[in-house]
C-alpha cells in the first residue's frame, strides 16, 4: 500500500490547509469568501429559484463525497492546519 494513495489525495490536503489557514489567519480572506458565497447564491438563485439552489447543492454534495481521496485528503489538510494555528497561538500566548 503507498503512502500516499492518489494525487486526489495530496490536491485535497493542500486544498485543505491553504483554505483553513486562510479563513482562520486573515479576516480580509474571510470577508471576501463569504461574499462571494453570498453573491453565488444570490446569482443561482435568481438565474434557477428555489429548485436551482437544491439542485447545485445536491450536486456539490454527491460530487464532493464520490471522490473519497480528496474529501479524505482536505479533512487531513484542515487537521494539519488546525494543529499549526493551534502551535502558533500557544507560542504567541507564552
Amino acid at each position: 500500500m503507498h503512502a500516499l494513495p492518489n494525487y486526489d489525495f495530496m490536491v485535497g490536503i493542500v486544498v485543505g490547509k491553504i483554505l483553513l489557514a486562510a479563513l482562520l489567519g486573515s479576516s480580509i480572506f474571510r470577508n471576501i469568501a463569504l461574499a462571494a458565497a453570498g453573491g453565488a447564491i444570490c446569482l443561482v438563485y435568481f438565474q434557477k429559484g428555489v429548485t436551482g439552489l437544491l439542485q447545485t447543492a445536491h450536486l456539490a454534495i454527491v460530487d464532493f463525497a464520490t471522490r473519497s481521496d480528496f474529501s479524505k485528503g482536505v479533512a487531513l489538510g484542515a487537521f494539519l492546519a488546525l494543529i499549526v494555528f493551534g502551535a502558533y497561538l500557544k507560542r504567541q500566548r507564552q
